[in-house]
């Protein structure tokens, strides 16, 4: 009613309406001091109150939000943590494989020497593959071995793997040879008993009368470590097969030597 109308009252009513407002009226003309009534109390205008439902909507937008906002961040934390995660796994993986094939590279070069410092004759026990074992274990710098490395447990899992493998075979002693060695249990005895079958011959053909059985037999044990057991069967075999002959007073000869009676 009174913006109607301010117009129509005297610029000394309006001059105290400013001051009632606490507008300074200073160099201002009756307009002016009007349009500044007009925008003190638009701004001064109470606003129409929120419904309660509306206040509810709110709310929920702003909740909605802040899960959205949390849901995000949770997924980025988790899709960040299972990477590291795949990461670590992986670069464990690698670092087994590592490992492994060190363990199977030593395991099997000392099952090789060892086997053959025996001229293949018996396998290399387990005892003695694990001492040599513990031993490259401390000298390795560039291998990450860690203590469960080098456990039995550990050792016996690289040899099934390499007898699996057919790198290496367990003998008939229970130790381990390379595959470059005959497996036939007593096999590596029967080569040395070959050779002492031919050893045998070559004496007997050129050494007509010099050996009798009991000097013979000595001789030979000595020179390719046959047991007397072993002896007698190869001796007795080849008497058998007649490539030796002995003759009553147990002197030995090659049966293309045997010298006549007089």
């Amino acid at each position: 009613m009174l913006e109607v109308s301010l117009e129509e009252i005297g610029i000394e009513t309006v001059r105290r309406e400013c001051q009632r407002l606490g507008i300074s009226v200073a160099g201002m003309d009756k307009e002016q001091m009007i349009a500044r009534i007009r925008e003190v109390r638009a701004q001064s205008a109470p606003r129409p109150s929120r419904s309660a439902d509306s206040i509810l909507l709110s709310c929920l937008a702003l909740i909605v939000a802040i899960f959205a906002m949390v849901a995000g961040w949770w997924g980025a934390y988790g899709t960040v943590a299972q990477f590291k995660s795949t990461l670590a796994e992986t670069n464990h993986q690698a670092e087994r494989i590592v490992i492994e094939d060190w363990q199977m590279w030593v395991v099997f070069s000392i099952v090789d020497k060892e086997f053959s410092k025996n001229s293949g004759d018996t396998g290399v026990g387990f005892d003695e593959i694990k001492s040599r074992y513990l031993e490259e274990a401390k000298t390795i710098t560039d291998v990450p071995i860690g203590q469960e490395d080098i456990q039995d447990a550990a050792l016996s899992r690289i040899l099934m793997r390499l007898t699996r493998d057919q790198l290496i075979y367990k003998t008939h002693d229970d130790g381990y040879a390379t595959n470059r060695a005959e497996i036939l249990p007593g096999f590596g005895r029967f080569n040395r008993q070959e050779k002492a079958g031919y050893h045998i011959l070559f004496a007997l053909a050129t050494e007509r009368r010099k050996y009798d059985d009991e000097k013979l037999q000595t001789e030979v044990i000595d020179k390719f470590q046959l047991t007397p057991h072993e002896y007698r069967f190869l001796i007795t075999l080849m008497i058998k097969d007649g490539y030796v002959v002995r003759d009553s007073d147990g002197t030995l000869y090659c049966s293309s030597k045997v010298p006549q009676e007089d």
